[in-house]
């Protein structure tokens, strides 16, 4: 997950006005989480009403249950949380796993919803309850927590904490500010190492799995968080970090704060201009006492030499790092934490000096350790030194006008003209890594706010423009990574723009490719990228309210990734194994069944459409119907990589007619649908004589004779009783792709009654509606119907329900079409649960053939209709 701790927190020792902690917004409307036991009631229900609820074999109540209970729980197993006004659950990579509505998020956070079941390892489960009451919750009474370094020395500032919960870590500003001083100790800090939060009115520490633990008045804490007193020491990763621990309380319930624009954003704290506003009880941190001192007022401190953290981390940071992320970014913590002897020695300060006065000082000290030991070699040591260093000296002040003059355009406010100068003297002095430097600040300077103007504006074309005129590699590799991530911020805007809501739909085959794209890119390196996004915050201030957005947009973007492209991804590999197996009919109760449980899923229309084309495409291949699957291959155009794909199977695996025969039967298909019978005869005449698919062509040219000679008797008998009937049966016979000039002249030139047509269609479905109501009165077809060794009566009588009303949906929606009329919802809705119907049943019966004969089982699924064995299901139906 996103570090937005970097530029959430206070950055650098510049004081950010401090306030009461404010409740999280879930407990300032009082929200509370109810979890109700299922496969144990005789547990009882837990009722969360703390902002953080721990889950391990030895929290309570767990560690009250019976050990073949509790056993099965990690001691780190999961946190819950309120945060945003909504209720979360965070897997803290646990051994036996947790899920949520029986979906694994080991090492994931997932939001809770009224009614969801959590699933705690393999023995307890749970139903989530969300209660809410209309009365705010009381502020906290604790203004602010003071963290006082313990000794004076090694140059620590003291930390008052303002709001909660407070993230320890290498990367966050309270803490990385000393990397310069003291880089090998910043480094036995974690990137997630602890955090301090708020239970009821009191603070809690919990280390958080770090490499070199927390203590707590010398004991390391394990798998549990610890309460925090008055003067109790805490120490974080080894000897340097360690802290005097003071509480400050308010006179008054601080009140309930105003609820958020958006539960998700990342607040940045900033420093006010006057750091004399402070309150008392936040600008005065308690003095370095021992652990064993009483709790008192504590004195005034310097606000320069102070951090404030006035802005509260989120819950969703803590507990959202991706694994690999976190090992790798702790690699360098790896090593155990120093010793007194080491800690009091890198806590002497160092003095940032220039590259000549390192240069000398550093031959000063070797030629002072030499002393004793060379006499003899040492003048002539010191002289070749001295002769060196006032060279490389000079050679440094030569170059240095450049690196002066740069530096101080960027001290006037003049950044443009910075970057245009290093560009002209990195083209002299490609080597000066300095001037590079200063390029990188004073390009990113120049082009940022303008940058972050595009991106307001959602004018993303001219982001990517701006991002494109500064320096490439390898002219300024460094330069070009920072770009590469302000480009990765740029395409998360953009994807997130049009989706501001929380509700706003994912489409199908449109969206997820992107957002795997956008995730997987940040999960590749999560701490490089933190660093370098933190470093773009820290020479542009201007861009630590995107880079939050952008981090509450991840959030977002890893929450939908844990439900809903995990549900996709799942509806994917069911559409390609249904598709693979043939069984047309799953596909769309599969499709209504997702949409259910995942309201957001959208864009499955053109799955649908796909769907449709495909269907009549097969079956035309398998009844081997040359005019009508010529026709439909005419236009056949697939929008959805499932049935390209498989349309591209169906193409390679001979079931279609070869492209040189298509070929020679588009004049037949042209002269058809022109009007023009006798001459698309002739030219059918010869592919039905000999070739491939000559019988099929035989079929064809029979077929399209009948029809030929039908339209001709009708149109002698114009006037005969009964003509409007024969047109409405031979309107039956038509295809409405191969014979649609057929169809205009039935209704313009014998002049059919549409009216009487449109009457006969609503007829049809009407059968239908009630065939299959008689069939769902009925009871359907069940199992044990199923599995019998013979075709009983009541399978016969339901199958012939089933198979009549898929027969006369088809026929009034085929009329339907034919006549151009819109179809009324309700009939696409009766033909659906038909097919999905009949289609579920040719399924069952076809996973059956290993229970009962197969020959019985094509028996009965014939029966059924609706596929190239609807033959013996028709003739079943007329006996």
């Amino acid at each position: 997950m996103a570090d937005a701790s970097t530029a959430a927190q206070h950055a650098g020792n510049a004081p950010a006005a401090p306030a009461a902690p404010a409740a999280p917004a879930a407990q300032a409307r009082g929200l509370s989480i109810v979890l109700e036991p299922i496969a144990h009631p005789e547990l009882g229900e837990i009722v969360i009403v703390d902002a953080l609820f721990a889950v391990g074999r030895n929290e309570a109540p767990f560690a009250e249950y019976p050990p073949a209970l509790s056993g099965e729980l990690s001691r780190r197993h999961a946190r819950l949380f309120l945060e945003g006004g909504g209720a979360y659950i965070a897997d803290l990579g646990s051994k036996n796993g947790t899920s949520v509505n029986g979906v694994d998020i080991r090492q994931k956070t997932c939001e809770l919803k009224e009614g969801d079941i959590v699933a705690l390892g393999p023995a307890l489960s749970y139903r989530v309850r969300l209660r809410r009451s209309a009365q705010a919750a009381q502020g906290a009474s604790l203004a602010s927590l003071t963290l006082t370094p313990e000794s004076s020395e090694g140059g620590l500032r003291p930390i008052v904490i303002t709001a909660f919960p407070f993230l320890v870590g290498k990367a966050e500003s309270a803490f990385a500010q000393y990397r310069e001083l003291h880089p090998r100790q910043v480094d036995y800090l974690s990137r997630r190492h602890a955090h301090i939060f708020l239970k009821g009115d009191a603070p809690y520490v919990e280390d958080l799995g770090s490499t070199n633990g927390t203590l707590v008045n010398g004991k390391r804490l394990d798998e549990q968080a610890r309460r925090l007193e008055d003067g109790d020491t805490v120490a974080f990763g080894g000897l340097y970090f360690v802290y005097v621990a003071s509480l400050q309380r308010a006179a008054a319930p601080a009140p309930a704060p105003a609820p958020p624009a958006d539960p998700t954003l990342t607040v940045l704290a900033r420093a006010p201009a006057d750091a004399a506003a402070l309150p008392a009880s936040a600008a005065s941190p308690s003095s370095a006492a021992s652990p064993s001192a009483t709790a008192a007022p504590p004195p005034a401190v310097d606000a320069d030499r102070t951090t404030f953290v006035a802005a509260a981390e989120s819950f969703l940071n803590i507990f959202c790092a991706p694994p690999a992320a976190a090992v790798a970014d702790d690699s360098g913590a790896d090593a155990a934490a120093p010793g007194p002897a080491a800690a009091a020695k890198s806590g002497d300060a160092r003095r940032s000096r220039s590259r000549a006065a390192l240069f000398l000082s550093g031959m000063a000290g070797a030629l002072r350790d030499d002393q004793p030991k060379k006499p003899g070699r040492l003048l002539a040591a010191g002289a070749l030194a001295v002769a060196l260093a006032v060279a490389a000296f000079a050679l440094m002040l030569s170059r240095g006008g450049g690196e002066t003059e740069i530096r101080a355009l960027l001290a006037d406010g003049k950044p443009a003209q910075a970057a245009s100068m290093a560009a002209q003297y990195l083209e002299a002095h490609p080597e000066s890594e300095p001037v590079r430097t200063l390029q990188t600040e004073a390009a990113l300077k120049a082009r940022l706010p303008g940058w972050l103007a595009q991106l307001k504006a959602r004018d993303f074309a001219g982001a990517e423009a701006t991002l494109a005129a500064l320096p490439a590699a390898p002219a300024n590799a460094d330069l070009a990574a920072l770009a590469g991530e302000l480009g990765w911020v740029g395409r998360v805007e953009k994807f997130m723009a049009p989706r501001a809501a929380a509700d706003t739909p994912i489409k199908l085959y449109a969206d997820e490719d992107e957002m795997h794209a956008l995730l997987n890119w940040w999960n590749t390196d999560t701490s490089a990228h933190q660093r370098m996004l933190a470093r773009i915050a820290s020479l542009v201030p201007d861009f630590r309210d995107t880079y939050a957005g952008t981090l509450s947009h991840l959030r977002r973007l890893q929450g939908d990734d844990a439900v809903y492209l995990a549900a996709i991804e799942r509806l994917k590999a069911a559409i390609a194994a249904e598709l693979k197996a043939g069984r047309l009919d799953a596909i769309e109760p599969l499709l209504a069944e997702n949409v259910e449980k995942y309201p957001r899923l959208a864009g499955l229309e053109p799955l649908r459409r796909d769907l449709a084309l495909y269907r009549e495409i097969d079956g035309a291949a398998r009844r081997r119907q040359l005019g009508p699957l010529a026709a439909l291959l005419a236009q056949a155009r697939f929008a959805t990589p499932p049935f390209q794909a498989a349309y591209t199977a169906l193409a390679g695996s001979g079931a279609l007619p070869p492209p040189a025969l298509l070929e020679k039967y588009a004049p037949v298909a042209a002269a058809w649908q022109a009007g023009q019978a006798p001459q698309a005869l002739a030219r059918l005449q010869p592919l039905a004589a000999s070739g491939p698919w000559s019988a099929e062509a035989a079929a064809e040219l029979a077929r399209k004779k009948a029809v030929a000679d039908t339209f001709a008797s009708l149109q002698k008998s114009r006037a005969a009783p009964g003509q409007n009937e024969r047109l409405l049966a031979f309107y039956g016979t038509l295809d409405p792709l191969d014979d649609a000039w057929f169809i205009r002249a039935a209704e313009g030139d014998l002049k059919l009654d549409r009216a009487a047509a449109q009457k006969e269609a609503r007829e049809q479905i009407d059968r239908a509606e009630s065939l299959w109501r008689q069939y769902r009165d009925g009871g359907g077809i069940e199992s044990r119907q199923r599995l019998e060794t013979v075709v009983s009566e009541r399978f016969r009588g339901q199958a012939r329900l089933l198979a009549g009303a898929q027969q006369a949906v088809r026929q009034g929606m085929k009329m339907a079409a034919q006549l151009r009329t819109d179809v009324p919802p309700k009939w696409a809705a009766l033909q659906q649960e038909i097919q999905a119907e009949a289609g579920l049943q040719r399924r069952l019966l076809q996973e059956s053939r290993g229970a009962i004969d197969p020959a019985l089982a094509r028996t009965k699924q014939a029966l059924l209709g609706g596929t190239d064995d609807g033959n013996a299901a028709r003739t079943e139906t007329a006996r």
